[in-house]
């Protein structure tokens, strides 16, 4: 079977900004409840307000960014019950496709190699803590692995609705808060589900799948809870 469903295509300079922003607020640099002036972005980007506002708009559908009216546009404020119900989502979507991962990796072994390339990277990442950007590249690494996951079950209406699920918006309050230790801990989590699919071992799989969906709720509810969100 041929897989060629494109994780990241090139893009125009609005993709790029897109990006830049989603990034920035991942890792808290744009906080909840930030307001958002295009202005102001276009300075701070070096651009023009037209790519700004049509980024925005973008993320405004990714809901990321809300438009408040006579008020302007700000980060979206994200509750704990739209988190929980993108997780048990993205638990229902991984738990479905586990038979067809296992057949597809057999059958392709450079979507094996690909995963355990995006395994390495985030431990290589560990290294970087001190670096500006590595939460955002510790958040991109972990959602590529499941990206890819999704991507290996051969289903592209699968990997359409992983994307449309905003994983996103809960990524800061794993990234942006958890210690070297915790992120540690999911990169294992990895190895471990990735060792039990090409194993053939639908059972472990499922089982340190749901236990992973699980950690990551329980990180998230505790970083709510520790910010008086809830």
């Amino acid at each position: 079977m041929e897989m060629d469903y494109p994780l990241h295509p090139p893009g125009t300079l609005v993709d790029t900004i897109y990006d830049v922003i989603k990034k920035e607020i991942a890792a808290s640099h744009l906080k909840p409840g930030e307001k958002l002036n295009s202005r102001v972005l276009a300075e701070r980007y070096q651009v023009s307000e037209t790519p700004i506002k049509q980024a925005l708009n973008r993320l405004i559908t990714e809901g990321l960014v809300e438009s408040i009216p006579r008020k302007g546009m700000r980060v979206r404020m994200i509750s704990w019950a739209e988190i929980d119900e993108i997780l048990e989502l993205r638990l229902m979507l991984d738990l479905f496709f586990v038979s067809d991962v296992i057949k597809n990796l057999r059958e392709n072994p450079e979507l094996t190699e690909q995963l355990n390339n995006t395994i390495l990277c985030q431990t290589a990442c560990l290294d970087l803590i001190e670096d500006a950007d590595y939460y955002n590249r510790t958040y991109e690494l972990d959602n590529r692995f499941h990206e890819l996951y999704i991507a290996s079950s051969g289903n592209s209406k699968a990997l359409e609705v992983f994307h449309n699920l905003n994983s996103h918006v809960y990524s800061s309050f794993i990234y942006g808060r958890q210690p070297k230790e915790q992120t540690l801990e999911g990169i294992r989590e990895h190895q471990n589900i990735l060792g039990t699919l090409v194993n053939g071992d639908e059972d472990k799989a499922k089982e340190l799948i749901t236990i992973h969906i699980s950690n990551a709720r329980n990180h998230i509810y505790a970083a709510l809870k520790h910010n008086d969100q809830l």
